[in-house]
C-alpha cells in the first residue's frame, strides 16, 4: 500500500519538490533564495498562510542558528514541515457505538467515491460490518463507481436505479433482511430501549465483545423473534431488561418463540409481551419509568369477544 502511495506521489516529488531541492542546493542564502522558496511552496499547494509561516520561521531559525548555506536550509525546512504534521485528533467515527451512519457530500471531482472506498476497506479490516448506500443517483456512472469500490473492499452496496429517488436507497428494499440486520439503542428520559432486529448468537457474542458493559437496557426487542439460535444467556444477562417484546406474526407459522428461549427469559425474570397475543405494543420511555401497553388489551371488548 505504501509503495503504491509513494509511486503515485513520485511525479510531485520529482517536479515541485525537486525544484525546491535545486533552489536549496549549493550557494549562500540570499534574498533570491527566500523569494524562490516562497514561490515554489505556493506552487506546491502548501497554501499561502502555511508558506508565510514556514518562511518566517526559517528566517528566524537562520538568524538564531547562524545558517548561511542554502543546503543547510533544506534540512531546516524538512524539520519544520514535519513539526507542522502533528498527529490528528481522534475521529468521532472511531468511537464505539452500535450503529454509525456517515453521509459523504462534496463537489464533483473532490474524491468522495474514492474516500468512501478507502473508509470501507479500513473499517472492514477492523472487523466492522460495512454497508455502502449509493445515494448519488443522478451523476453519470456514480452508482457503478461505488459498486466497483464495494467489490474491491468486499462490502455490500445498496443501490437503486439511475435517476431514481436518492431517499429510497435508505430503505434497502432489495437487501436480504437477515444479512443487513442492525442494532439500535434508544435513550430517552434516562431509560433505554434496545432494538436488536434479526441478530443471532454469533452477532450477540460480537456485541458483547465490542461493547462490554454498554448494552444494558430497560426494554428489549427480542432477537430474531425468539428463534432458538438467539437470546443467549450471556446476552440476556448483559442487557438485563425488565421487559421484552416478542415481534411475531399473528399466525406465527414458524412457532416463535421457542420453548428453550422462553425458559432463558423466565430464568432472568423478564416480563414478556407478544405481538401475536397482545397486538401492537406501545413502548413509552420517560424519566418516571417505562410503560408498555398492548393494543388488544386496550381494546379488550373487541378482541376477546370474538
Amino acid at each position: 500500500m505504501f509503495k503504491s502511495i509513494r509511486e503515485s506521489l513520485s511525479r510531485t516529488r520529482q517536479t515541485v519538490f525537486g525544484q525546491i531541492a535545486g533552489v536549496l542546493g549549493a550557494g549562500d542564502i540570499t534574498d533570491e533564495t527566500w523569494e524562490d522558496l516562497e514561490a515554489l511552496l505556493i506552487q506546491a499547494d502548501v497554501g499561502v498562510p502555511t508558506t508565510m509561516y514556514l518562511v518566517d520561521t526559517l528566517r528566524e531559525r537562520v538568524r538564531r542558528e547562524g545558517l548561511y548555506r542554502a543546503d543547510q536550509l533544506l534540512g531546516a525546512l524538512r524539520s519544520e514541515l514535519r513539526a507542522i504534521l502533528t498527529d490528528p485528533p481522534a475521529f468521532e467515527l472511531e468511537e464505539p457505538r452500535l450503529l454509525t451512519i456517515v453521509m459523504v457530500v462534496g463537489v464533483n471531482g473532490s474524491g468522495k467515491t474514492t474516500t468512501i472506498g478507502k473508509l470501507a476497506q479500513r473499517y472492514r479490516d477492523q472487523g466492522r460490518k460495512v454497508i455502502l448506500a449509493a445515494g448519488d443517483t443522478f451523476r453519470a456512472a456514480a452508482i457503478d463507481q461505488l459498486r466497483i469500490w464495494g467489490e474491491r473492499a468486499d462490502v455490500p452496496v445498496i443501490a437503486g436505479q439511475p435517476g431514481g429517488d436518492p431517499a429510497a436507497v435508505a430503505y434497502a428494499r432489495e437487501a436480504k433482511p437477515n444479512h443487513f440486520s442492525c442494532v439500535l439503542r434508544v435513550d430517552a428520559g434516562g431509560k433505554r430501549l434496545l432494538m436488536t432486529s434479526d441478530i443471532e448468537a454469533p452477532d450477540e457474542a460480537a456485541l458483547l465483545a465490542r461493547y462490554p458493559g454498554d448494552l444494558a437496557a430497560d426494554v428489549m426487542l427480542m432477537p430474531h423473534h425468539g428463534s432458538k439460535t438467539s437470546s443467549t444467556q450471556d446476552f440476556l444477562q448483559a442487557v438485563g431488561a425488565a421487559q421484552a417484546v416478542i415481534p411475531v406474526g399473528y399466525r406465527n407459522r414458524f412457532g416463535h418463540p421457542k420453548d428453550e428461549v422462553l425458559a432463558r427469559y423466565a430464568a432472568t425474570g423478564t416480563q414478556l409481551w407478544r405481538t401475536d397475543r397482545d397486538g401492537a405494543v406501545r413502548i413509552m420511555l420517560a424519566g418516571e419509568g417505562v410503560a408498555l401497553s398492548g393494543w388488544r388489551h386496550e381494546r379488550r371488548r373487541y378482541w376477546y369477544g370474538r
